[in-house]
């Protein structure tokens, strides 16, 4: 094989031009290019550093100041609590103060009062016990304790009006699963005396009820009468009862009022 060497050294000329324009022409600008870009990728780091550090110290400098705030706040807080306290100490001994003032002289003017209407208030006391002692005895007088308390409730109910007698007439007439009337009595009944009590309701009721006796030592030498929805009664504790409201009325009542 022959080789040509002209056309061999023509292709090395080709092969060196064609090198020398891939240099002139193409890679020199894209080194250029990548060069260029190289610059500005690092002038945009060195802004970033730039403006990250910028930040930075605006950072501290800002987070300077909200220590700073923050220590002012807490100072003005607890100042703020300090007068709080000493105010609140300040009106609680002031209101102590008056308060203590005010109780001396409710005491004073409490004083004052009992002294003017303590007389008054005994005097009506004891009219009030004499008058109601006069009414028991005279309830009791004419026989024994017992007959007198039958007597005087028997007496009762022959009393009794059209607007008391009706409730028990409906006590009476209830249906005759209900339980009959029940005579309650601080003591022993003697059968003369259930006797009489048996007729004064018969005449009371227009008809023989079906009574039944039962003793209740709390009603202190009492009688009570009692059915479905009705009650009446007679005892000393009613007596003792209408003492007690009348002395805390006449105890509750003004100086002046009472005088």
């Amino acid at each position: 094989m022959l080789i040509d060497w002209f056309t061999v050294a023509a292709q090395i000329v080709n092969f060196l031009v064609l090198v020398w324009l891939l240099k002139r022409f193409l890679y020199k600008p894209i080194l250029e290019a990548i060069d260029a870009r190289e610059r500005r990728v690092a002038a945009q780091l060195q802004e970033a550093n730039t403006r990250m550090l910028e930040a930075t110290q605006k950072g501290e400098v800002l987070a300077q100041k909200n220590e700073a705030f923050d220590h002012q706040r807490q100072e003005l807080l607890q100042e703020a609590v300090d007068q709080a306290k000493a105010e609140r100490k300040r009106l609680l001994e002031e209101s102590r103060a008056e308060i203590q003032t005010l109780r001396l002289t409710l005491e004073q003017a409490l004083r004052d009062e009992q002294g003017s209407a303590q007389q008054v208030v005994r005097a009506r006391i004891q009219h009030e016990v004499i008058a109601i002692s006069q009414q028991i005895l005279t309830d009791l007088a004419s026989q024994s304790l017992e007959e007198q308390m039958v007597a005087v409730f028997v007496e009762r109910l022959k009393q009794l009006g059209e607007t008391e007698r009706k409730p028990l007439v409906t006590a009476f007439q209830s249906p005759s699963e209900q339980p009959p009337l029940t005579l309650y009595s601080a003591f022993e009944l003697a059968a003369d005396q259930r006797a009489m009590l048996q007729e004064t309701l018969t005449q009371v009721l227009g008809s023989t009820p079906p009574l039944h006796f039962s003793t209740r030592p709390e009603l202190l030498n009492g009688i009570e009468l009692s059915a479905e929805g009705y009650k009446l009664s007679w005892n000393v504790s009613d007596y003792l009862r209408d003492l007690e409201t009348r002395i805390l009325e006449t105890a509750s009542e003004p100086a002046e009022k009472t005088a």
